[in-house]
């Protein structure tokens, strides 16, 4: 009899490890759960915390959309930026100085050349960049694929020697970026 018993503890004690490891790989993956991969959402976030900005010297951007999502920031335009070869939109809301900074990236300099033509016309002034025009109000430029709209919050009062300023600093990050390959 007590071998009978001995055999069936055995028995159960072999049935019940399974379990139990089962049961302690469940707990360990409550405890420490393996983060997701990032949703597209996510990603368009920006580097995770601790990496540095793709951008040298600008912060992560607030927005980072492909041609199929520019009608998140472009209403009505992203047709044509698309027909001119736009593949990637990063946009920041800058709080100094206040206003928008969008940099839109194109497959040729040729197109954010025409986009550039196409939103100030030939009019050219002093300023960053390959060719740049800018106003009281707003600095655009392109350099090299990249077109750079730089615009005042008009609400805002806003010195336009900062705007031109903040425009150089944008311009060096691009360099620096674009020379890395993004």
């Amino acid at each position: 009899m007590a071998r009978g018993r001995s055999r069936s503890l055995f028995t159960a004690l072999l049935l019940l490890l399974p379990l139990a490891a089962i049961a302690g790989w469940l707990l360990h993956g409550i405890v420490n759960p393996v983060p997701l991969p990032a949703d597209p959402a996510t990603r368009a976030a920006g580097p995770a915390p601790g990496k540095p900005s793709p951008w040298p010297g600008l912060p992560d951007p607030q927005a980072d959309l492909t041609p199929e999502r520019l009608h998140e920031r472009v209403d009505g335009a992203e047709d044509y930026l698309r027909a001119q070869g736009c593949v990637r939109l990063l946009a920041w809301d800058l709080a100094d100085p206040k206003g928008t900074l969008e940099i839109l990236l194109f497959s040729s300099p040729e197109g954010a050349g025409r986009v550039l033509a196409h939103d100030v016309g030939p009019k050219r002034t002093d300023g960053p960049g390959d060719e740049a025009s800018s106003d009281p109000q707003s600095v655009l430029f392109r350099r090299g694929r990249a077109y750079v709209r730089l615009i005042a919050d008009p609400d805002a009062t806003t010195d336009p020697a900062r705007l031109i300023a903040e425009a150089g600093r944008v311009d060096r990050a691009i360099l620096d970026g674009l020379g890395r390959g993004r």
